[in-house]
């Protein structure tokens, strides 16, 4: 008589199923024995300003017034400094919009300082002194917007001047627009 049961199967699972259980099992288990390590960050810990506590954003003011602050500090080396070619640096420093620029720089860097050291009005200080340079403009450019005497930079030194005389001008135009987007109670 024939029997009507199936054939019986082995119980084990197909070998590349059994291949997946033990690889999954091994992924897990190390997993579980070492845990991750959080992602290191690159980034400093933003020093928060006095200044800038009374801010809606007190870290972005912050941020905006270190960078203002390297950046005047950066241009005000370079413009005060020596020049390897006198002739040149001479004929440089003589040309109006550089001693302007100057001027500008000296002004900026002491209201950025003073903010820095977070006196009680800096921010109205610094955010009058750049509403006439950049807001309320009437003229064609920027403060610090120089370039080279002549058709090209005489030498690497102008040039060095020219690129950080233009990241001043940037850092104080875009600290400018953030002070006047600042509401009176806020400075």
């Amino acid at each position: 008589m024939a029997s009507l049961v199936a054939p019986c199967r082995s119980q084990l699972p197909h070998p590349r199923n059994l291949l997946l259980l033990i690889t999954f099992t091994i992924f897990v288990g190390s997993a579980a024995a070492d845990p991750a390590q959080p992602p290191q960050t690159f980034c400093k810990p933003v020093e928060r300003y006095t200044s800038c506590k009374k801010t809606l954003m007190p870290k972005r003011c912050s941020l905006m017034l270190s960078a203002l602050s390297r950046r005047l500090a950066a241009a005000k080396e370079v413009l005060t400094g020596p020049q390897f070619d006198i002739a040149a640096g001479t004929q440089f420093k003589s040309d109006p919009c550089v001693q302007e620029c100057t001027k500008v720089v000296d002004a900026a860097a002491s209201n950025t300082a003073a903010a820095v050291a977070g006196g009680e009005d800096a921010l109205v200080r610094l955010k009058g002194y750049f509403f006439p340079l950049f807001i309320d403009n009437e003229e064609p450019g920027v403060p610090c917007a120089c370039h080279c005497p002549g058709e090209k930079c005489a030498n690497a030194d102008e040039a060095i001047a020219v690129e950080k005389m233009g990241d001043a001008s940037n850092a104080m135009q875009v600290m400018a627009n953030l002070l006047q987007s600042f509401s009176e109670e806020e400075c």
